[in-house]
């Protein structure tokens, strides 16, 4: 009984005991470990077990050695991939030095050509306007109208040279920003329009508590002085009103906005985009004085270079609302 009970607990155990030291082999990071087949060889449960454990093992191998096989390839692909999109990083940053370079190159040669202009074009302007005083009982009406169109081609050509050198020096300069009290910049902007404020009786109403934002002071006060001065000249009321304020509460909690408002003759819906190039004009020159066009172009050039928003709402024969939204610069 004693040999017989050894006998059958040794061909029970052996198995377990295999099936045992192979998983635990396993758990170890032995994966080729398998069950030994000639413990394999009755079709008891427990063979029927361990063979069943030996399959589902290489199922998983297989499963791996594909995972493995895949992962290979995706990490190829990656490297191909990373490879490619540093070749174009590359060659962007190329084209971006090349256009910063030929920019810089254009701004420049504008900016002389433009200074470079402004001699000859006041001799023209200068002679012409001499000659009309001198000359003016000499001249027939052909001629004095003659002349008067150079001396006005020559002030117009003026105007748009000197609305390019203001432009060219925008782009030029570079924004050195600062915390500010916006309050005071918005002053010295109305300091510099005093005279025009006067002569218009302009009625101005301004916000007292405009929040502090970060940004350059000077290039912030040509800002206001282009949206003002627009926004006087380009009003057909007797008593023309601005509004300087901020909307309460702030549409954004990362931005401050604020606006200049006007009840002048407003912008059409559709042109609204158009203001802010440069020398585009939506009247005539005869109409609302003979600027050049490059005040909102400034305008919208600054407020890029501080990283912010400027758009326009207001409908034709409403007044305009132009809004300026500053993102909130946290230390």
């Amino acid at each position: 009984g004693v040999i017989l009970s050894f006998f059958f607990s040794t061909r029970i155990t052996a198995p377990i005991r295999a099936l045992t030291h192979t998983m635990e082999d396993i758990c170890r990071g032995n994966l080729d470990a398998a069950i030994k087949p000639e413990l394999l060889k009755s079709r008891d449960e427990i063979s029927i077990m361990a063979d069943s454990f030996n399959r589902m093992k290489d199922n998983i191998l297989q499963l791996i050695n594909a995972l493995k096989e895949s992962n290979q390839e995706l990490e190829k692909r990656v490297d191909e991939r990373t490879m490619e999109v540093k070749q174009k990083a590359a060659l962007l940053e190329k084209t971006v030095e090349e256009l910063t370079r030929v920019n810089q190159e254009l701004d420049s040669f504008v900016y002389t050509a433009s200074h470079d202009l402004k001699e000859p074009l006041r001799a023209i302007e200068t002679f012409s306007n001499f000659i009309l005083e001198d000359y003016w009982e000499r001249l027939d009406d052909e001629g004095k109208d003659y002349l008067k169109r150079i001396s006005a081609g020559a002030h117009r050509m003026k105007n748009l040279i000197d609305a390019l050198l203001a432009y060219s020096r925008v782009t030029r300069g570079k924004v050195q920003c600062e915390t500010i009290d916006l309050s005071r910049v918005i002053r010295e902007a109305l300091k510099r329009l005093e005279h025009v404020i006067e002569e218009r009786n302009v009625d101005i109403r301004i916000r007292r508590d405009i929040p502090v934002i970060y940004g350059d002071s000077t290039k912030l006060c040509e800002v206001f002085y282009n949206l003002i001065l627009n926004a006087i000249k380009y009003n057909d009321k007797d008593k023309p009103i601005i509004e300087i304020d901020c909307p309460i509460p702030q549409p954004k909690k990362d931005e401050i906005v604020v606006f200049v408002k006007d009840n002048g003759i407003g912008i059409d819906s559709d042109a609204r985009d158009e203001v802010f190039k440069i020398f585009k004009r939506l009247h005539t020159r005869d109409e609302y004085g003979g600027g050049a066009g490059a005040g909102l172009a400034i305008v919208k050039k600054i407020m890029n270079d501080h990283e912010a928003r400027i758009w326009v709402e207001g409908e034709s024969g409403e007044g305009a609302v132009f809004y300026l939204s500053f993102p909130i610069v946290r230390g």
